[in-house]
């Protein structure tokens, strides 16, 4: 693994995928353009510290399959595969680490696409890989985890919430809609990471005043989880998932908050840069006696996750290739009936 670099640049690419389609083909002309941009970014910001993390939006590889799983399979691969091998050329001729988003599969899920964020290390392996727990849903109609934990998820391959010890400190990731709930970003943190690769396409009108979810999510994340966050939006793409344009905001954020570089919220290509300082956050942690929300959580006097009612699993997913947004739109009708039913059963009518 090496020493830890404890002080680096890490660059947001808020990029755009602009095919016109989901494909094989077009995965490999994105990842031409893909590169130009990784590389521009390294020569652009090796003038201080080393540029050791860079990181793209969600499905920046492969593109957002809006259509159906039949359509999201186009593209989808294995980890590792053609994707994570090309991009690890990138990080282990540039001795850096490459964050990304891109559609896979799993051998024991064949017939279905997860959305899933791959962090590649300096020698150009896979040292982290995530898949999606909280789908936008129901328009985003491919499965959580969740959804197949009873037919035989493995958790112990494919954990659900991964942290990588790494030289750069420790990585862990959560995608998009994920930041829209607050348990993903904080089981990392306690699972350990320090770093969040938050890769997103989010459209508006929550990115532009004055809803702005995706600034105040990741700011607040950073507050309670005392951690970094490099959280990367997408540009304009309503060709791949209409009528839906990518906004932007791309930003860095430190353990308190802080916005230490963001791109602008609107729909252009842009970057942004900042210095990452591992020993700052981990001495933070073990001093700092105020807003410490790792050491001061009461994990013992809540329940709230034991709820009886909860979102169910859909393991039909898994072997339906025509599942898609209508299907997807039924399930959320029937649970949103089931949950708010049973939660409002004795209020005062």
């Amino acid at each position: 693994m090496g020493d830890l670099i404890a002080k680096y640049v890490a660059v947001g690419v808020q990029y755009c995928n602009q095919e016109q389609e989901i494909s094989q083909a077009a995965t490999k002309r994105n990842l031409v353009r893909m590169k130009k941009y990784f590389q521009w970014a390294y020569d652009q910001y090796s003038y201080g510290f080393p540029v050791k993390l860079i990181c793209f939006p969600e499905y920046s590889a492969n593109g957002y399959p809006a259509g159906s799983m039949k359509e999201a399979l186009k593209a989808s691969e294995e980890i590792p595969g053609p994707i994570t091998e090309e991009i690890g050329k990138w990080a282990k001729e540039y001795d850096c680490f490459i964050g990304f988003g891109m559609g896979s599969t799993v051998p024991e899920f064949p017939k279905t696409s997860f959305d899933t964020s791959v962090i590649i290390d300096d020698k150009g392996k896979v040292c982290l890989r995530y898949h999606k727990c909280n789908p936008w849903l129901p328009d985003e109609y491919w499965p959580s985890p969740h959804d197949l934990l009873s037919i035989g998820w493995d958790k112990k391959k494919y954990p659900l919430f991964p942290v990588a010890k790494t030289r750069i400190g420790n990585l862990g990731s959560y995608i998009c809609n994920d930041g829209m709930t607050p348990e993903a970003c904080r089981q990392l943190a306690f699972n350990g990471a320090e770093v969040m690769f938050h890769p997103e396409l989010l459209m508006d009108p929550w990115v532009i005043p004055p809803l702005e979810y995706f600034e105040l999510q990741t700011r607040w994340n950073s507050v309670v989880n005392v951690c970094y966050h490099v959280a990367v939006n997408g540009a304009w793409m309503p060709h791949q998932a209409p009528p839906y344009g990518m906004m932007g905001g791309s930003m860095i954020t430190d353990f308190e908050g802080r916005l230490l570089s963001a791109c602008p919220k609107t729909a252009h290509e842009s970057m942004c840069m900042s210095i990452i300082d591992i020993n700052a956050v981990r001495e933070y942690r073990q001093t700092m006696p105020t807003h410490n929300g790792l050491n001061s959580f009461k994990g013992n006097m809540f329940d709230y996750h034991r709820r009886p009612i909860m979102y169910p699993e859909h393991p039909q997913i898994a072997t339906d290739p025509e599942w898609d947004v209508a299907k997807s739109r039924k399930v959320m009708g029937d649970a949103m009936k089931r949950f708010w039913g049973d939660y409002y059963k004795d209020a005062v009518r």
